[in-house]
């Protein structure tokens, strides 16, 4: 896939794809057009498209339309691309382009995305995101193709255009950057007395280390604009970059929020960049003039919020964050805040009350991975699944970490069977994904179901050959059967070698010496992990071989001491129970 299509589906678009693209159209894609289960679904509407009517029919292109919208339905993402394009094409159609060119990126099919993208743009000649998208597939193309896409964008909205050419450029090839940057000199001389065009051409120059070049275009802009803030930005950072002075830079900052104190915008850069700077007192005076703006407030309610957090001054941090929940771009961000000072408090229940609030977003499902962590920790497993079943993923790995969190909580709650069955459906749909066979294997290991453990970790392992985790996983997981105590080995020194010092990894490997009546190796490998960590698990295994070699009284402080730390431990408590000790 091109990097320009890479770039675009990463794009946040505002009025995306449905539902069906967005979650089941990723799974399609692992199974590729010659798949002999994708070709057997396709077969009946191919079929029933064959007919050859006059191609300028209206009732044709209403067929064509109507068979997209079924294939849709159907999860048969080409056939609706198929037929979206063609009434984008034959009616230059911009509905049907827009539904054509998301649905070719999606498919990470390049060449139909241009084609419709093309259409889309020039027949929706005002939609900013038709004319990025176009300049975007077109750019590592021909930069030449972009022009007319580019201009009309900085038409449009010359602040976007910006920004979005910044992050085209970083992920462009070096000589497609240096084409990039001579369209948008092009671009900059024939619109001389417009600053934004100024200021793309300044900021790609930038970019490739042209400072010289990038310096005459940004003094243009300013003398156009002289108060605006992404030029004021670039100059300051060309100014730190060719002084190596960050003093110089915050210097000239501030001499530009003094010509113009009005400007909101540039005072909370300059509050951000004392900051970066550790100039905490003075970015919390900048920021305290912005809170009551009605367009920064809520951003600046929230940057100065997580200063005093910081500084673990928890009641000033509340108080701005309930400020910041009236301003509706930052009530989220705040609510999220509010849960996470509740947390560092102690306050689980009023910690997952904030989370638990926070609306579909960007922080929506952070917060409720949260909470469930919380309710975890207090076995309140009904309700954290309550929470997750009630969540509003906006992505595809968004969906599977909700997912992936249910599976944890059903083994927590020793519903181990539900935990297989809900693993065993996700790895259907994403059959490689590494996330998901670790757990799965967590969870078959758990029912000592030992094959599925393994052939789930070394499925990741095939992927991922340094993957310790999963190396530590298998080496456990064979560790029980004692014809393979010598693969075992192999698998967990492998694992210590990648992460020599991981506590987990050092408990696995003793653990497997004890297996192996190593008893003298296992306890110098056990105590090292318990130096390194206070698990209840390793404490256990550690009291274990200490008692099993006559170290009787060094096992009971080992567990005393852990029991004191949590008195519900089950770990230690069955080994207790297994060996029929009552430390009372």
């Amino acid at each position: 896939m091109s990097k320009a299509l890479s770039m675009v589906r990463k794009t946040r678009f505002p009025h995306c794809l449905r539902l069906a693209t967005v979650y089941l159209f990723p799974f399609l894609l692992t199974m590729g057009g010659t798949h002999p289960l994708f070709a057997s679904q396709y077969a009946p509407l191919s079929e029933s498209i064959t007919a050859d009517p006059k191609i300028h029919d209206h009732t044709y292109l209403l067929y064509r339309l109507l068979s997209a919208e079924l294939a849709s339905a159907r999860h048969l993402p080409h056939i609706a691309l198929e037929n979206y394009l063609e009434v984008a094409q034959i009616a230059s159609d911009p509905a049907a382009a827009e539904e054509s060119t998301l649905l070719a990126i999606h498919l990470e099919a390049p060449n139909e995305a241009i084609t419709s993208a093309i259409v889309w743009a020039k027949k929706a000649p005002h939609n900013l995101q038709a004319q990025l998208i176009a300049l975007t597939l077109l750019i590592g193309q021909s930069s030449q193709k972009a022009i007319p896409y580019l201009n009309r964008a900085l038409d449009i909205d010359p602040i976007q255009v910006s920004k979005h050419i910044s992050d085209i450029q970083l992920r462009l090839s070096d000589n497609s950057a240096k084409n990039l940057q001579v369209i948008l000199n092009q671009i900059a001389l024939a619109r001389s007395d417009n600053p934004y065009a100024c200021l793309l051409a300044a900021s790609s120059s930038a970019q490739l280390g042209d400072k010289n070049t990038a310096n005459q275009w940004i003094d243009t802009a300013l003398t156009l604009k002289p108060n605006l803030v992404q030029a004021i930005e670039l100059k300051a950072s060309l100014i730190q970059a060719h002084e190596k002075s960050k003093n110089l830079a915050l210097a000239y900052i501030a001499k530009k929020v003094q010509d113009f104190p009005n400007n909101t915008e540039l005072r909370y850069f300059y509050a951000s960049t004392l900051a970066d700077n550790q100039q905490i007192p003075e970015a919390k005076t900048e920021l305290t003039l912005l809170i009551k703006d009605k367009v920064l407030g809520g951003s600046a309610l929230l940057f100065l919020s997580e200063l005093f957090f910081k500084e673990n001054n928890y009641p000033e941090t509340k108080n701005l964050l309930l400020q910041a929940q009236h301003f509706s771009d930052s009530r989220d961000g705040a609510q999220y805040l509010l849960g996470e000072v509740e947390e560092q408090q102690g306050n689980k229940s009023k910690a997952v009350h904030w989370y638990s609030s926070v609306a579909p977003g960007p922080f929506h499902v952070p917060a409720i991975l949260r909470a469930v962590v919380l309710l975890k920790s207090i076995h309140a497993y009904p309700e954290a699944i309550y929470l997750l079943h009630n969540g509003s993923p906006a992505t595809l790995d968004e969906q599977k970490y909700l997912l992936l969190a249910e599976i944890d909580l059903l083994n927590a709650g020793k519903n181990f069977e539900d935990a297989l069955q809900l693993a065993n459906e996700i790895l259907a749909k994403l059959p490689d994904d590494i996330d998901v066979l670790y757990l799965h294997a967590v969870t078959a290991h758990k029912l000592q179901k030992w094959r599925f453990a393994e052939a789930s970790l070394k499925k990741i392992l095939q992927q991922d050959p340094n993957n310790a985790n999963a190396l530590n996983a298998l080496g456990y997981t064979l560790s029980f059967d004692a014809d393979r105590s010598t693969e075992a080995l192999h698998y967990l020194t492998q694992a210590l070698h990648i992460s020599p010092n991981n506590p987990s990894f050092i408990d696995s490997l003793g653990w497997t010496y004890y297996r192996l009546g190593d008893f003298e190796r296992a306890i110098t490998y056990l105590q090292k992990a318990h130096g390194l960590s206070e698990a209840g698990e390793i404490a256990a295994h550690l009291g274990e071989a200490l008692w099993i070699n006559n170290h009787q009284n060094e096992a009971l402080t080992v567990w005393k001491n852990a029991l004191e730390k949590n008195a519900k431990n089950e770990e230690i408590l069955s080994t207790l129970k297994r060996f029929n000790i009552d430390l009372q």
